[in-house]
């Protein structure tokens, strides 16, 4: 048996401070499995806002000339052999939980890695509609000429 002390203060203003763990809706198993954490939640809850602080290498790295964006090819290879997109956590690797603060930095990773693909693919467009123009031209002259 685990005895745990919790320490609660409920301030005037409906503030609560709570000095320990907090366990809430949590069995004994899940509190001894989760004793590294502080908050315990078994059940969902309904917030407003969370704020995560993450400080670590932002992703806008991938904007900077050195960043090594994966050619298309690859990455439909990648997925084809892994099952999931490179960089992002398999299902096998999220079932028992997964940190939101880098889970938000790799998606935004691959946000910024399809505004650049779009990017390169829209200029690939405009290239080619310019030459189909300029070859739509060339064959008006043509036809004209006989």
């Amino acid at each position: 048996m685990v005895l745990q002390l919790v320490l609660w203060a409920v301030y005037g203003s409906g503030n609560i401070k709570a000095s320990g763990k907090i366990f809430i809706g949590t069995n004994s198993t899940q509190e001894a499995a989760a004793s590294a954490y502080e908050l315990i939640v078994d059940g969902e809850g309904i917030l407003e806002e969370v704020w995560v602080k993450n400080s670590t290498n932002w992703p806008d790295y991938v904007f900077k000339d050195e960043y090594n964006l994966m050619p298309l090819e690859d990455v439909a290879e990648e997925i084809e052999s892994l099952g999931h997109l490179p960089g992002i956590l398999s299902e096998k690797q999220v079932k028992d939980g997964y940190a939101i603060g880098e889970m938000q930095k790799a998606l935004l990773e691959k946000i910024e890695e399809l505004t650049l693909y779009a990017i390169e693919a829209n200029k690939r467009n405009k290239q080619m509609q310019s030459e189909i123009n300029a070859l739509k031209s060339e064959m008006s002259k043509m036809k004209r000429q006989f």
